[in-house]
């Protein structure tokens, strides 16, 4: 995360915050510590909406800050409260590729005071305001509440204005040079184009459960008709031509063992302006490397160490510098892709015999185990020990009805297994539900529900 101090305490950001906005002109200094009190902590901007909390942040997150810098030089750093935004570690875990424009619809330093007031559960990367002074609350790295869409949200930079949608002149001069060069150094850092479609509206934000409406969840129209779109993108472009263009990797490359070779996918790099010119894939241990044209997205290395732990840095290059990612680690050998199907459809009445065939690929000798859990147990037992035999038949005789969790465990022959669990060591598994009935029911026939847990 670039040198950056991590951890959930929030006292020490307050501390930033209350420093910030001493030194702050625009700043009510009379409001500042009512930030959980009255309607200035509690009024809601018309132009911000919240991300839903109800989806997941990305994966393998740290813990949020307290004390930071912020990533554009020009802003200054008030932290907006913890609750308000989901730490991330962008672009490792997901990608950004659009900005998001917003107005406040309140003045600026109402909107600061909003974001850091954890009831209202929403924020933005940057507040512009109408003098054109910059505030930055939440890390580019992380994932502001700002599009009203989950999925927006975890991919794009969100830039709120002070200003008013409906208002016209509501955005001033010195507002669009600011934002301009935020957005074309955003272009500088992350390789955003400088266009329409990757430079948007909140308004453009589709609402997500409601197929056809837009403006996010709460539907918003901002930053309205008044904001030109023309002026603005021009302005960003011709900073963006001022600026360094370096490459930038879009989330951490994929890595997929075979019997002694391993590939690994990635997505295309971007930068701001100037063309990709290939790639380098370096695979460790042995130091082997590929050069690789701008078109390519993948690599196979071959004639690798069975048995033996391998990660491949991708590295993207153009003329103003390059930008590495590394993947997961895999081991040639080891089994990685697992299948799992049934003959006999769930349910079956109980007494009825089921039969249950694995598949894995990437190992040269797959062993197979079937361990199931039962209805409103927490402890899986185990069915069948790992034999070379891919299939195992479930004789449901003696077994209460009810939902099972039918689990298949591979591992090569010739390893001790990646992982461990109190059934015994793995390479991966696979899980089924199958619901065994009291009586025979021939009303409705479904096929069994599969859950990929862990593809190794």
């Amino acid at each position: 995360m670039r040198g950056r101090l991590r951890s959930v305490r929030i006292v020490a950001a307050l501390v930033v915050l209350l420093g910030c906005l001493s030194s702050t002109s625009w700043v009510d200094h009379t409001q500042t510590e009512k930030v959980s009190s009255g309607p200035a902590a509690t009024s809601p901007l018309s132009g911000m909406t919240l991300g839903s909390q109800s989806e997941p942040a990305c994966p393998s997150a740290p813990a949020p800050e307290e004390v930071a810098a912020p990533d554009y030089p020009q802003a200054r750093w008030i932290p907006a409260a913890a609750g308000n935004f989901s730490v991330a570690n962008r672009p490792h875990d997901c990608p950004v590729d659009m900005i998001v424009i917003h107005d406040t619809e309140v003045p600026i330093a109402q909107a600061v005071r909003i974001f850091q007031d954890p009831i209202m559960q929403r924020s933005a990367n940057y507040i512009v305001s109408a003098s054109g002074q910059i505030v930055q609350m939440v890390h580019e790295t992380d994932i502001a509440w700002h599009a009203g869409n989950w999925d927006y949200n975890t991919r794009a930079i969100g830039i709120e204005h002070e200003g008013y949608a409906w208002t016209p002149g509501s955005f001033s001069k010195a507002e669009y040079q600011a934002s301009a060069h935020l957005a074309a150094s955003i272009c500088s850092r992350w390789g955003v184009p400088m266009d329409r479609t990757h430079v948007i509206g909140h308004f453009q934000v589709p609402d997500d459960h409601h197929p056809g409406l837009f403006g996010g969840e709460s539907h918003r129209t901002d930053p309205g008709p008044y904001w030109d779109w023309s002026y603005y993108l021009s302005l960003a472009a011709s900073d963006a031509r001022a600026l360094p263009s370096p490459p930038r990797m879009m989330v951490d490359p994929v890595a997929v063992n075979g019997l002694d070779s391993a590939t690994v996918t990635w997505q295309p790099a971007r930068s701001c302006r100037l063309p990709i010119l290939g790639y380098t894939v370096l695979a460790e241990p042995g130091d082997l490397s590929s050069y690789l044209p701008a078109t390519a997205t993948s690599a196979t290395f071959n004639n690798l160490q069975s048995g033996t732990i391998y990660t491949f840095t991708v590295t993207a290059i153009d003329g103003n510098g390059q930008d590495s990612l590394t993947s997961n680690a895999v081991i040639p050998g080891r089994c990685n892709a697992v299948e799992l199907s049934a003959l006999g459809n769930s349910p079956q009445p109980y007494g009825s015999k089921v039969l249950l065939h694995g598949a894995a690929t990437g190992c040269r000798i797959p062993r197979y185990a079937f361990a199931l859990l039962s209805p409103g147990s927490g402890t899986w037992t185990l069915a069948r020990p790992y034999s070379s035999a891919p299939v195992f038949y479930w004789r449901t005789t003696g077994y209460a009805s009810g939902t099972y969790s039918i689990r298949l465990m591979v591992r090569d022959a010739r390893g001790p297994g990646t992982y461990s669990s109190v059934l015994g060591s793995y390479d991966g598994y696979l899980d089924a539900i199958y619901t065994v009935t009291a009586t025979p029911n021939s009303s409705v026939a479904v096929s069994p529900e599969f859950i990929r847990h862990f593809s190794a």
